[in-house]
């Protein structure tokens, strides 16, 4: 089973501005062009969030992920729920052992920071893929929190796009 982390992040590396907008995202918007989100999203069996990302794509309004179950990592018991969303208040490891008995094999970590240091705290992202949007945001919510971990990547692919948006692929390096 493989956990992705497949994201946009500002040129200077935020997810989000300091209110958590990405308004920022509509520069590279290009009915053209899906950056290969079609291909990748048809490729995941499941999605995992955090709590704090689940509640912003409800603010965006129709929930975009349609026909994929989908977990959100949270302590609010009260917290309201798409169809087709799980609440998950576990580590990870737990998680992932769920799945496994479903037989997932590509599993998207959709966001966000605290997620995301989790995951990668228990060595567990086994791909990123960052989309970098040229724009500067100055500060924000950081693509890579902080974390007590040390992960070694190897580089797969760098593609760019004629909306200057640079794609970029690693996998984790296992020893």
């Amino acid at each position: 089973m493989e956990i992705v982390y497949y994201v946009a992040a500002s040129l200077d590396g935020y997810i989000a501005d300091l209110q958590g907008k990405v308004d920022w995202l509509a520069s590279v918007a290009d009915e053209n062009e899906d950056y290969g989100y079609e291909t990748f999203y048809n490729g995941v069996d499941a999605l995992v969030m955090g709590s704090k990302t689940y509640l912003k794509v409800l603010e965006l309004g129709a929930w975009p992920y349609q026909g994929k179950p989908v977990w959100v990592f949270s302590r609010q018991e009260d917290l309201k729920l798409a169809p087709g969303v799980e609440r998950c208040a576990g580590d990870p490891s737990t998680l992932l052992a769920h799945f496994r008995a479903l037989d997932y094999k590509r599993i998207w970590l959709v966001g966000g920071g605290e997620l995301l240091a989790s995951f990668q705290e228990e060595d567990l992202v086994d791909e990123y893929i960052i989309s970098y949007v040229p724009v500067l945001l100055g500060r924000g919510i950081p693509l890579f929190p902080p974390v007590d971990a040390c992960a070694r990547l190897d580089f797969q692919l760098a593609e760019t796009f004629s909306s200057g948006l640079v794609q970029v692929r690693y996998k984790r390096i296992c020893d």
